[in-house]
């Protein structure tokens, strides 16, 4: 395994969502011309980004918009 593989690991887990929302989301990736596994990496990557600046400061190491650690 290459460097690159190595930091680039991934996770898998179950989820579980209503029927609902699982309709949503296969027409939000239809619409974006992206597979439903794509679809939802991309809205957890979003969400997570936007909500970075909230875990700033509390002592972990994710790193400020401005690449400077907290």
């Amino acid at each position: 395994m290459t460097t690159t593989q190595e930091a680039k690991r991934k996770k898998t887990f179950p989820i579980e969502i209503e029927e609902d929302l699982h309709k949503a989301l296969k027409f939000k990736a239809i619409e974006s011309d992206m597979t439903l596994h794509a679809y939802i990496i991309e809205a957890l990557n979003s969400r997570v980004r936007e909500d970075s600046a909230a875990y700033a400061g509390k002592g972990n190491a994710q790193t400020s918009s401005t690449g400077d650690k907290p």
